[in-house]
């Protein structure tokens, strides 16, 4: 569009208004043209991508009883997905858990050791088996007496003596359980309960991992794209669930060719334009130079990140659209900049609102690289000169303007 027809297209404009309707000056804010050094651009084709991409599948074998997302849904980080049968886990989880309690309440007995009230009876028992001795070696000493005047006979002695000898054993056995009461359960008996309820507590984990598993989750934030599964389907393990997109920020993909990579720099600025969304112009910067070229096309595939925005309950920038990127390449030059606020977009050309004798005048513009929150502009300017920031919007060509704010 050129600048006779931006006035003609003016001039219309404000012979179909009414009459009123063009009295009275708008208030603006207004900034200077500035000129600063820029490099030179090219505009490459790219495709959206979204920045992150998961074919989601199940880590085991189970048939799918719920499945909670549908197309389009967002997800959010381990939001369910889907979940599978489980009734077999959760009742050999339930057994082996009480086996682990038992497990836990036998190491803390012997942990324990014996109780005082044990003790006491172990050595009451050995004080019995003492009197018990006592009175065998009164009656063996009785026997030998009476055997030696021939009252008693070589059997009689035998046994006495035989009473005794198992007194003193009864003795010495109580002895020395009142020795293994006193010091309690052997520090080997306590280390292989210790080692039986770790193995119990590691197979009931297992256990429990195996039913996280069973409920398939979201690895990140994004985007169901394509379901993969009902409920009601046999799932094996590493078949797919859903697949997902993450385009809360999306990276468009331009093939940059040979003669124009080197000056390519990463963290770079860049305009993206979608040609599905008229009008519509974004900052991104460069985050990715692949150095590897494509076979068919010897271009190098260079990634911008752009952040995405949501519309009506979906993203706006959408994987698959096709963008012109604008890179910056080539020498550095002097060049005129205006804040990316003066721009009226939505024509077939940009347009930048310049005060002149305190009018509005339209000027159609080409855009250049961008710096910050300023953006190149080609056309009639002159550095200095002051352009509409705010309030620009709704302005007609001629119209009086008030300056509000610098």
């Amino acid at each position: 569009m050129g600048m006779r027809t931006v006035l003609y297209w003016g001039l219309a404009v404000c012979a179909a208004l009414p009459a009123g309707a063009q009295q009275g000056p708008a208030n603006v804010v207004v900034t200077p043209v500035v000129e600063r050094t820029v490099r030179d651009t090219k505009t490459f084709l790219g495709t959206v991508r979204p920045q992150r991409h998961s074919l989601v599948a199940s880590e085991v074998d189970g048939s799918v009883v719920e499945f909670v997302v549908r197309e389009g849904d967002r997800v959010e980080k381990g939001q369910p997905l889907a979940k599978l049968k489980t009734t077999t886990l959760e009742i050999r989880l339930a057994g082996r858990k009480a086996i682990v309690a038992a497990g836990l309440e036998a190491l803390r007995e012997l942990e324990n050791g014996s109780r005082p009230e044990q003790i006491e009876g172990a050595r009451a028992s050995l004080e019995s088996a003492a009197a018990e001795v006592a009175f065998r070696r009164w009656k063996l000493d009785s026997a030998k007496s009476l055997y030696d005047r021939g009252s008693f006979t070589e059997d009689d002695l035998k046994e006495a003596t035989y009473n005794l000898d198992n007194a003193q054993a009864r003795g010495r056995r109580l002895k020395a359980l009142l020795v293994l009461a006193e010091k309690g359960p052997r520090k080997e008996r306590i280390l292989q309960a210790r080692a039986r309820l770790l193995q119990l507590q590691t197979e009931a984990r297992e256990l429990e991992e195996q039913l996280t598993k069973h409920v398939i989750r979201a690895p990140f934030a994004g985007y169901v794209v394509e379901e993969h599964t009902e409920v009601g389907e046999w799932l094996s393990q590493g078949d797919p669930v859903v697949e997902l997109f993450a385009l809360d920020s999306v990276e468009i993909e331009v093939g940059v060719p040979g003669s124009s990579i080197q000056q390519i720099e990463l963290g770079s600025e860049a305009q993206v334009r979608f040609s599905e969304i008229p009008g519509e112009m974004v900052t991104g910067r460069v985050v990715k130079i692949v150095p590897r070229a494509e076979v068919r096309t010897r271009a190098f595939p260079v990634r911008v990140l752009v952040k995405n925005r949501v519309q009506r309950k979906s993203v706006v920038f959408k994987a698959g659209m096709l963008a012109r990127v604008t890179l910056q390449v080539g020498k550095t030059r002097k060049a005129l900049l205006v804040p990316k606020d003066a721009l009226r977009l939505g024509g077939p050309q940009p347009v930048i609102v310049v005060v002149r004798e305190g009018k509005a005048q339209m000027l159609p513009v080409e855009l250049g690289v961008s710096q910050d929150d300023l953006i190149e502009v080609r056309g009639e300017l002159k550095p200095g000169q002051q352009v509409v920031v705010r309030g620009n919007e709704t302005l007609r060509p001629g119209q009086d303007l008030e300056v509000a704010g610098q």
